[in-house]
């Protein structure tokens, strides 16, 4: 990759192994002395290497996959994008370390399920599934999966189902 700030101190090789199992390519990044930004942050902080944008890199190789239909190319499915107003799904802190709140609003009484999956699109842990009041509710999720392990570092979705509604947003596990 060019080194396209030298006075960053690092520079940035790109390793590409495309003969995986089932056609699996796997895009690796190095960055030779120096840092990276992590995802999400404010990219080009000092004694961090100014050659990529770690949040860019990411999302452009993961923006090629349908993960079990969580991802397009555009980002985030919302299924019923009219409905999103009454549903106001978020999560904070985002990154988080050790847990974050995810909260929504229901706008009618309706059977909701809350599920977190991993980027391989596996559902790791069902938060709710139950029949819930119209208002706003907040769920804590611990970063433990449905065996009560904790999870690695790295990006998890949450995604919340009604009998209506359907919306998953993304989310950053940093240890």
């Amino acid at each position: 990759m060019p080194d396209l700030d030298p006075n960053d101190g690092s520079t940035v090789e790109l390793h590409v192994y495309d003969d995986g199992d089932n056609g699996v390519a796997v895009e690796h990044y190095k960055v030779i002395g120096g840092d990276h930004t992590w995802p999400g942050y404010a990219y080009g902080g000092v004694g961090t290497n100014n050659d990529i944008d770690a949040s860019v890199e990411i999302w452009s190789f993961f923006s090629k996959y349908d993960i079990n239909g969580l991802i397009n190319s555009v980002g985030i499915e919302d299924d019923n994008e009219q409905d999103a107003v009454y549903y106001r799904l978020n999560n904070y802190p985002n990154p988080f370390n050790p847990t974050t709140t995810i909260s929504f609003s229901l706008k009618e009484r309706v059977m909701v399920t809350l599920s977190i999956y991993n980027l391989k699109g596996q559902k790791i842990r069902t938060l709710e599934s139950t029949e819930l009041e119209s208002g706003q509710h907040s769920i804590i999720w611990n970063g433990d999966d449905q065996n009560g392990n904790v999870v690695s570092s790295g990006i998890y979705f949450y995604k919340l189902d009604t009998n209506s509604y359907s919306a998953t947003k993304k989310m950053v596990m940093m240890k």
